[in-house]
């Protein structure tokens, strides 16, 4: 036992090679050691060497069957190795054996990486009942309730983990995340920050705060997190994808390749990380390799709308309409709540002519997201192509108002709708004033951002009313412009 206890002192200290020894040698004397074998399991899960903490826990196990915390570690060695129902099987015995609030924590949380949140609930709540202070058991419940998007039990869940648990980096670091997705955007950093401080290792928070940071457009901060997480942790595939992300969104597309490629490389193919990869080759004018991608994540993931519509938008560029209303179909049959393919398959139609199947589209867009802007741009274009500048004026003013209360676009999308509806409404010095605004927004314009502005412009200056030669003195000093940065 005196081995043993040494191994056990080494494995508190996170010294497991030295912990490894010890444990082995308590075991070659006694080989029926099942608390030194459990031990050794325990160790080698901590060096995340998962099939040998299940060989040693199993052998514990078959030498002391009604040991419920053998059970519960073994249970807790299958969830870290993604086997989830062999986990649920020895949480569910340990349970059977001795009702202890930690063994319903442990099968909770098993439920929830399995997406069964009801039954994750159930058992959460049983562990809180048994005792209303663990704090472990109210950050499990909280993240459930987040996974749920039932935002506000979340929040109160961290809320009461925290209290009871002032340095709890985790429960800090998820109520973050759970402000963030709540777009509370300041709480967000507050709570990840002070995760950062009481663990600076947290490679997790880092990349979470980058992930908030990225969401304020502040990319710069994003980078640096995101940096500092991949630095911890070389293979975090999630950071990696998610710094390609801020990448592509300064226009930094070789570096983005690189990271997405990396993030793609490190696990098996991913469905997100290709369209994200196929949406910066597109911005490159790679199409080919652009549809390459998203034809490979269709296969991945065949109820992928976002690939489908991202796919159908890449063909459209490339001028093959009817293929590109065949996926922008498919995306709106997967995800009928979605407005962007709705929005896509529009403005194809309204190139097209077909400005009834247009009008369809917009209104059910309008009607899933009545703030949703890019639709907003599309019916104040089509209603003008039909109407005129004058009879349209009420749209036009409406879309400049939304484009300044819209948050959930980007800076420069709204920038964008105020610009086109200033050139509509002829407030030509508004109209400039936001022009030099948007060009030297950071990060900056790209070519496909231009090219979908002049197309606005072409529309415009199309419309019943139009003052074209103010407009083409605009377009001309905007694109002179655009060149000169």
């Amino acid at each position: 036992m005196a081995l043993g206890g040494l191994g056990e002192t080494y494995r508190l200290m996170d010294r497991c090679d030295n912990a490894l020894t010890y444990f082995t040698r308590a075991i070659e004397i006694d080989l029926r050691d099942d608390w030194s074998l459990a031990h050794r399991g325990i160790t080698y899960r901590q060096m995340k060497r998962y099939d040998q903490a299940i060989a040693d826990l199993t052998r514990a196990i078959e030498i002391a069957p009604q040991d419920d915390w053998y059970l519960n570690h073994r249970g807790l060695s299958y969830r870290l190795a993604d086997r989830y129902e062999q986990a649920i099987a020895d949480f569910t015995r340990a349970i059977e054996i001795s009702p202890h609030q930690w063994a319903f924590v442990s099968r909770g949380d098993a439920y929830r990486l399995m997406e069964r949140y009801e039954e994750a609930l159930t058992d959460l709540t049983r562990a809180i009942e048994i005792d209303p202070r663990d704090d472990w058991a109210y950050a499990n419940r909280g993240q459930t309730y987040q996974q749920m998007e039932r935002y506000e039990e979340a929040l109160t869940d961290f809320d009461r983990a925290i209290t009871m648990a002032p340095n709890y980096c985790w429960a800090y670091a998820n109520r973050g995340r759970t402000n963030r997705l709540m777009e509370r955007h300041e709480e967000a950093l507050t709570d990840l920050t002070r995760a950062i401080e009481i663990d600076p290792q947290n490679d997790w928070a880092y990349a979470n705060r980058g992930q908030t940071y990225q969401q304020m457009e502040r990319h710069e901060e994003a980078l640096t997190d995101f940096d500092r997480a991949i630095t911890m942790d070389p293979n975090y595939c999630w950071a990696i994808g998610q710094r390609g992300t801020v990448y592509q969104s300064l226009g930094r597309y070789e570096e983005a390749l690189i990271d997405l490629t990396r993030a793609i490389e490190i696990l098996p193919p991913s469905s997100w990380f290709l369209t994200v990869r196929a949406h910066a080759y597109r911005l490159m004018e790679r199409y080919s390799e652009a549809l390459s991608d998203l034809t490979r994540a269709i296969e991945l993931t065949p109820d992928s709308a976002w690939a489908f519509a991202s796919r159908g938008v890449t063909r459209w560029m490339l001028g093959n309409c009817e293929e590109a209303i065949d996926d922008l179909t498919h995306a709106i049959e997967i995800d009928p709540e979605d407005p962007w393919p709705l929005t896509h398959r529009a403005s194809i139609y309204r190139a097209k002519g077909q400005q009834n199947k247009a009008r369809s589209d917009l209104d059910r867009a309008l009607t899933k997201s009545p703030n949703y802007l890019f639709a907003r741009i599309e019916d104040a274009i089509l209603q003008g192509a039909i109407e005129g500048l004058q009879h349209s004026r009420n749209r036009w003013v409406d879309l400049e108002c939304i484009s300044s209360i819209d948050r959930t676009a980007s800076r420069a999308e709204r920038m964008t709708a105020s610009l086109i509806a200033n050139w509509a409404l002829r407030r030509w010095d508004r109209a400039s004033e936001v022009a030099d605004n948007l060009l030297s927004i950071s990060p900056r314009l790209d070519r496909e951002d231009i090219a979908e502005i002049r197309k606005y412009f072409e529309d415009i200056s199309a419309m019943q009313g139009a003052d074209r030669s103010r407009l083409r003195e605009h377009w001309q000093r905007f694109e002179s412009d655009y060149e000169g940065h």
